[in-house]
């Protein structure tokens, strides 16, 4: 059951704006914001407390939170992104009380997924999945809020998507396919984020779009699926075993 403070803090997205020349912007109410929050858990923890801070065996970094951050152990080897630093940064400007654990990390505390599982069980652990469970509204606006930022840089990169970006938005199957892809597989910019040049991410797949078949929304997540299955394609590593949880996850935006 999913545990959230959205009854002690007022939570209203609103007037999201872009500078491009269609004056695009997104309004999000208190509702609509707790429905995303309440989606992207399922996406990502199947809606589960225990899985708010987790480290999957074929990763070497840990997820926590219901967009599953990333948060790599001090000298590792950053493949993607690192999105939980991103996310205490932005608590640290609400002036959030952190857990123990979290106030003056600067890295994952866990050097390997060995070592956090020999812990999983310990107090502080425990009382780090309570305190995520329980300030869910933060993590959704922090998601929610990311995707005003990746689509001004995309539109500033590319301002022919204000099209697809456009129909997508004006409609809440397609804003929400926006916010999740985004917080799934990143905005496609970085060329961290590439297999042999080619990227997957929200960029990606706006970029990928056939105006021809379909409603937007069908070719969106076609597009998705495509850009996916190219990064298995290319991947240096064997990545088929995520691409049927990967196609479910879009084919139900």
């Amino acid at each position: 059951m999913m545990h959230t403070m959205l009854d002690k803090h007022v939570v209203l997205f609103l007037l999201l704006f872009f500078s491009n020349a269609s004056g695009l912007e997104i309004s999000i109410n208190q509702e609509t914001a707790l429905e995303i929050g309440k989606k992207i858990w399922i996406n990502e923890c199947a809606g589960s407390v225990d899985k708010l801070v987790f480290w999957n065996p074929h990763e070497d970094c840990i997820s926590l939170g219901i967009g599953h951050f990333i948060w790599y152990p001090e000298q590792a080897g950053k493949k993607f992104d690192s999105m939980f630093p991103e996310y205490l940064a932005f608590l640290k400007t609400k002036q959030t009380p952190l857990p123990k654990i979290l106030a003056n990390a600067a890295h994952a505390p866990w050097k390997t997924r060995e070592e956090f599982l020999a812990k999983e069980k310990t107090e502080e652990i425990i009382l780090l999945k309570k305190w995520l469970s329980e300030t869910v509204d933060f993590q959704t606006e922090f998601i929610v809020n990311r995707i005003s930022i990746s689509l001004n840089r995309i539109l500033t990169l590319d301002p022919h998507l204000d099209k697809p970006i456009n129909q997508l938005i004006n409609t809440p199957a397609g804003l929400f396919a926006l916010i999740d892809y985004l917080n799934f597989k990143g905005e496609g910019l970085s060329q961290n984020e590439r297999y042999e040049g080619k990227g997957w991410g929200l960029y990606q797949v706006l970029l990928g779009m056939n105006e021809k078949n379909g409603t937007p929304l069908d070719r969106f997540k076609a597009s998705a699926i495509s850009a996916l299955t190219e990064r298995v394609r290319l991947a240096p590593k064997d990545e088929s075993r995520w691409l049927p949880g990967w196609t479910n996850r879009i084919k139900r935006y």
